[in-house]
């Protein structure tokens, strides 16, 4: 074969063809890269949203779940509460507070009765009130401490420190096996 052009044109043919090319090629990547881009900006954007949205669903779920296990716990703590009364014979809890009444003496005021039951033989009573003095109080004390219903009182040593117009707290067990005393 002959070639027409001389070598020097010859080879910036050559060099322009492998150009072109190359500018081809460089067109079609960017094309390419471009047609890419905008065909995955909406997936990107939609999975995005979805995204939102499943973090959304499993906040409100851990919310459900949150209020699930308080209902439960309050409902088994509720099923154990019944049957701690049902399983139990009833106490009179009229007489013990007739009782502590009973044992009041003037210048001792008794606020609240609160009747906690610790099982099946044993209840313990807060009594709230206040005292005139430190000697009325011991008083009170020491006549719930006689009485044969109450297993234990609990009278707090800084209640006694005050000498006048003491508000006390004490604790009161009561055996339910004994029968109160009016």
């Amino acid at each position: 074969m002959i070639n027409l052009l001389p070598p020097s044109a010859f080879k910036a043919t050559v060099r322009e063809y492998r150009y072109r090319v190359l500018a081809v090629w460089l067109y079609l990547l960017g094309t390419a890269t471009l047609i890419g881009t905008v065909t995955l900006v909406p997936p990107y954007l939609l999975v995005g949203a979805q995204i939102n949205v499943l973090e959304t669903s499993v906040t409100s779920a851990s919310d459900k779940v949150a209020q699930y296990d308080d209902a439960a716990k309050q409902l088994t703590e509720t099923t154990d509460r019944a049957e701690l009364l049902r399983s139990n014979a009833p106490a009179n809890f009229t007489a013990y507070k007739e009782t502590i009444e009973g044992l009041v003496e003037a210048g001792v005021t008794v606020s609240a009765l609160t009747f906690i039951r610790n099982g099946t033989s044993s209840v313990t009573v807060a009594v709230k009130g206040e005292a005139s003095n430190r000697q009325t109080l011991a008083g009170f004390r020491d006549r719930l401490e006689s009485d044969p219903s109450f297993a234990r009182v609990d009278l707090p040593v800084s209640h006694l420190i005050k000498d006048a117009d003491i508000p006390f707290s004490l604790q009161i067990t009561v055996d339910l096996t004994a029968k109160p005393t009016l």
